[in-house]
């Protein structure tokens, strides 16, 4: 028997996985890179158009059918268009008023009906469930189950607490359905990797006898290496300062809207400073569109440029970054750290976040002294510490921390250390 037939073997259940945008697939990237290194044998199992097995230069990746998960993604491509929009609302909400969970419910349901992928499922030592969508949780379950295999839950953002993405109003049936599914994964877990500290209170204080199964892996920092410029803070001072903001709004989290970051920071600018520009590296939705241009009109009576740039490949996004001289982050929920914060960091550009007071985010402020906040809820009208991040983006005079617990060898040996726990 060669080395290869030696390697416990781990299944990774993400649905979402190669599907463009989603921020989750970085995640499962770095789980990837680290069971490698610890020499464990790799299964991707996602959702897509057909019944696929193939072998990659990491393990195999085998993909479910499920035409259901694939017509909802092609109208949420084309919902930009008004009729098809419509069109999508209807298709998603007849889908959601009878799943439990979300549009992912009949493929994981369904997940252990092909008894050719089945075969692949049984040999695994392993199986780690990553979110959205939940349902992906409830797939690692049912084949956990059938084959008597350990299973770790990597919840990533909370599922019923402050979802990801906010779904209709289901029937208080479904819905108490919804949460029968998550306590029957949770009890079945061997581990719940949870992404910030505020998520683990949140689900501690709903589930206080499961603190002993949860562990925080946050998200980690990118591989590429940001060049911090030092540049004489005299010469730049009558330079343009430019601010970007990088990411999505709605689709990242329904709540999430331009509004909410640009209407502090203009009380903040006029009167007081000038020569800024606002770069929205981002794609935008048709009605964010709409107040993206009500605001540039705004910003353009006081002599500030608010530009709209399309989002490129996440390599030239870095770039951009290291361009710019200060930040912009919008996090309207207690729990979530996003994934982009931590691109942020490591560039040691000031940051400023608008985001609810005593945040995931807003705690971060103890370890990064270039983490400029601004509450979510202030009703003072004190712009402050905008001003403070402005000042700091324009003569470049801040100090700022790139934390080690954020590398990829930091999480890494504790993500290694609680999979080879429970094997």
């Amino acid at each position: 028997m060669n080395k290869e037939n030696h390697k416990k073997k781990v299944l990774i259940v993400a649905p979402f996985w190669k599907k463009s945008g989603h921020v989750g697939n970085y995640r499962v990237e770095r789980f990837i890179r680290w069971l490698i290194r610890a020499n464990y044998s790799i299964t991707v199992l996602n959702a897509g158009k057909r019944n696929v097995i193939q072998k990659t230069e990491w393990g195999t990746e085998i993909t479910k059918k499920d035409y259901i998960f694939i017509i909802t993604e092609s109208l949420r491509s084309l919902s930009n268009k008004p009729i098809l929009k419509l069109v999508w609302y209807a298709w998603l909400s007849i889908i959601l008023l009878f799943s439990p969970i979300d549009e992912l419910f009949h493929w994981a349901s369904r997940i252990l009906s092909d008894i050719s992928i089945e075969k692949y499922f049984k040999d695994a030592d392993l199986i780690i469930s990553t979110s959205p969508p939940n349902s992906s949780h409830m797939a690692a379950y049912k084949i956990s189950k059938k084959f008597s295999i350990p299973f770790m839950t990597d919840f990533r953002d909370g599922w019923l607490d402050e979802p990801l993405e906010q779904k209709i109003n289901k029937l208080f049936l479904f819905r108490n359905k919804e949460r029968i599914w998550e306590k029957s994964v949770l009890v079945h877990s061997s581990k719940i990797l949870i992404s910030s500290k505020i998520w683990e209170k949140m689900l501690e204080k709903r589930f206080p006898e499961m603190l002993y199964k949860m562990t925080v892996i946050t998200n980690a920092y990118p591989k590429f290496s940001f060049t911090k410029k030092l540049v004489n803070p005299k010469m730049n001072y009558q330079l343009k300062t430019k601010l970007l903001y990088a990411g999505r709004f709605a689709s990242s989290r329904k709540s999430q809207n331009p509004e909410i970051l640009l209407g502090p920071i203009y009380n903040a600018i006029k009167n007081k400073f000038n020569n800024i520009e606002i770069i929205f590296l981002s794609e935008l939705r048709r009605e964010e569109i709409t107040l993206f241009n009500k605001w540039k009109d705004i910003f353009s009576i006081i002599n500030i440029s608010l530009s709209l740039e399309s989002y490129v490949p996440r390599m030239q996004m870095f770039e951009t970054i290291n361009l710019m001289d200060g930040l912009l982050l919008l996090s309207n929920v207690m729990g979530s750290l996003p994934s982009k914060i931590f691109e942020y960091i490591k560039s040691g550009k000031p940051i400023l976040a608008v985001t609810p007071k005593g945040s995931a985010v807003w705690q971060l402020s103890e370890k990064l002294p270039q983490l400029f906040l601004y509450d979510f809820n202030n009703n003072k009208e004190d712009y402050t510490s905008i001003e403070r991040f402005l000042i700091a983006c324009k003569i470049k005079d801040y100090k700022f921390e790139v934390p080690d617990e954020f590398t990829e060898d930091f999480l890494s040996k504790i993500f290694v250390n609680e999979v080879n726990n429970i094997l």
